[in-house]
């Protein structure tokens, strides 16, 4: 995206002479970059949001009775297209998953990382379906807000957090708003309950394992492969 919009953004300096005009024209440049950065995360989040709706309410439907309401096989069929479908990828355009190659030789030291982040996906996955049989979606998103607190501390305990003072203030803050509206469900189910908590911890853990993979010095995997690899 950077490299397609630049021509359009950025005027070269043509005055040989002006360093003025020339240090204008970098700092313009280095702006206009540091948007169109912003511009691909947003681009990046609001799709993740829209497929992320998407897919709870198709799972939702599919979970309903006289549909599909079968948690365990929903989620084999769910992993199992994502491994199709990175295999596939991987064959059409191999330049897609850069770190492949990357892994070569070090797949048993990958396998003691994704074996458990593979589990906490399947976990997570079950368990959060299997909720929908018991509660209703906006119950359950609002349960979801608690995810701040869960990846926050886990994030702490690892090391790749600190804890500090605004951050417990903020954290406290969402779980409080969060508390007061899972308290209002009219149509409390205990299971749905427990099985979205469940989810919701097997969910953090995976997602703080598995930005150990995405950032680490030692792993470092693009998100493709990493997709590729935890789907299994």
């Amino acid at each position: 995206l950077t490299s397609f919009l630049a021509p359009f953004f950025v005027r070269p300096c043509w005055h040989p002479c002006t360093s003025l005009l020339c240090a204008s024209s970098s700092a313009m440049l280095q702006h206009q970059l540091s948007l169109m950065r912003v511009l691909k995360v947003v681009v990046l989040c609001s799709s993740y949001v829209l497929a992320s709706a998407v897919l709870i309410r198709f799972n939702k439907y599919m979970m309903s009775p006289g549909h599909f309401p079968y948690s365990m096989q929903l989620t084999t069929i769910h992993m199992a297209s994502s491994l199709l479908l990175c295999s596939l990828l991987h064959l059409v355009m191999p330049s897609a998953f850069p770190r492949l190659a990357s892994t070569a030789g070090r797949r048993m030291m990958l396998l003691r990382w994704f074996v458990p982040i593979g589990a906490f996906f399947a976990v997570a996955l079950y368990t959060s379906n299997k909720a929908y049989q018991y509660s209703s979606v906006a119950f359950l998103q609002f349960m979801k807000e608690n995810n701040v607190l869960i990846a926050f501390v886990l994030s702490c305990l690892i090391g790749l957090q600190q804890m500090t003072w605004m951050k417990l203030v903020v954290i406290l803050w969402v779980i409080v708003g969060s508390s007061l509206s899972v308290g209002g469900e009219i149509h409390f189910a205990w299971a749905g309950f427990l099985m979205q908590m469940i989810s919701q911890i097997a969910e953090c853990s995976r997602a703080v394992m598995g930005e150990v993979v995405l950032t680490g010095a030692n792993l470092r995997l693009d998100p493709l492969t990493y997709t590729m690899f935890t789907a299994p």
